[in-house]
């Protein structure tokens, strides 16, 4: 339910009473994980490993945490001890599918990935991380065939929904992006409790402490303008913005829907914003270089009407 103060405080019960009692630096670890205190639930998972080397699950939580923290040697070594135990674990497959992604290793990762699909063909996230790898070498075709694919299965996480319309978007696929995000944000809690983590198969890099609602309305507004539908668009990315006022893309984005609709002022101030979160953004400087076109077409617009 959310209370991991008083889940904490039963499980260290369970040890006082009883300093053997299963699983309970794990339980500890996982509610550590979730409060956020990541190392602290580094360590009880190591405490727990002393005490149960071969406990899978473990070894797979201990994965995706050290994952999460950018440790990818380390948590690759958990995922590879995990299939000497067991070596039809599709989860230790699609573990290590996905670290390869992220380093590039685009062969080794469509290899672990179909390998668990093979062994657990209705597991979440294993077509969006194949759709990701066929993205990547320019299969779109294929990549669209994933994506569908796993837009039928169920039981997606929010992580795993933000990163499906990700995708989505990227595909050119505004409508089911939206169709996507509508109810997870229509669900979402007004403020996200810290350190939230419930993700359980994705494994994604180190990332600003963006709320995930945040990145939802940033999204279904990005998808919106894909549509031509620029003032909902604009409206979506504006709560992206009120959110996290840091987060750079909502800023950016709002600047180019603004200067799309012809709002130079209001592009203006957003590009001003952008500049004092990242002033030497390439990317912002593209949008002031643009904006300074539409100012001078406009001059010589008013120019000519005087005339």
């Amino acid at each position: 339910r959310g209370n991991f103060e008083k889940s904490e405080w039963c499980w260290q019960q369970s040890l006082r009473l009883d300093p053997h009692f299963p699983d309970v630096h794990a339980n500890l670890a996982r509610v550590a994980w979730r409060r956020g205190q990541t190392q602290r639930a580094t360590q009880l998972f190591l405490r727990q490993l002393r005490e149960t080397p071969g406990d899978i699950d473990t070894l797979l939580d201990l994965g995706r945490l050290l994952a999460e923290l950018g440790r990818h040697a380390e948590s690759g070594e958990k995922f590879r001890r995990v299939l000497e135990i067991n070596p039809s674990d599709a989860g230790a497959h699609h573990h290590l599918g996905e670290l390869s992604l992220l380093a590039g290793h685009l062969d080794a990762a469509s290899a672990e990935l179909n390998q668990a699909i093979r062994l657990e063909p209705d597991r979440p996230g294993l077509h969006l991380a194949l759709a990701q790898v066929a993205h990547r070498r320019g299969q779109f075709e294929s990549a669209r065939t994933h994506v569908a694919a796993e837009l039928e299965l169920p039981r997606h996480t929010p992580a795993q929904t933000l990163a499906i319309a990700q995708l989505l978007i990227e595909l050119r696929l505004p409508q089911p992006a939206v169709d996507l995000l509508t109810p997870l944000l229509e669900a979402a809690p007004k403020r996200e409790p810290a350190g939230e983590h419930d993700d359980e198969s994705a494994i994604r890099p180190a990332a600003p402490a963006l709320s995930r609602s945040a990145t939802g309305w940033l999204y279904r507004g990005v998808a919106r303008m894909l549509q031509n539908r620029f003032d909902e668009g604009i409206a979506d990315c504006r709560r992206a913005y009120r959110l996290d006022p840091r987060y750079l893309l909502a800023t950016q984005n709002l600047a180019l829907a603004s200067l799309t609709k012809g709002r130079l002022t209001a592009a203006a101030v957003w590009i001003r914003r952008a500049r004092s979160i990242r002033p030497d953004d390439p990317q912002i400087r593209l949008l002031a270089a643009r904006l300074w076109r539409a100012n001078v077409r406009a001059a010589i617009v008013r120019l000519l009407h005087r005339k």
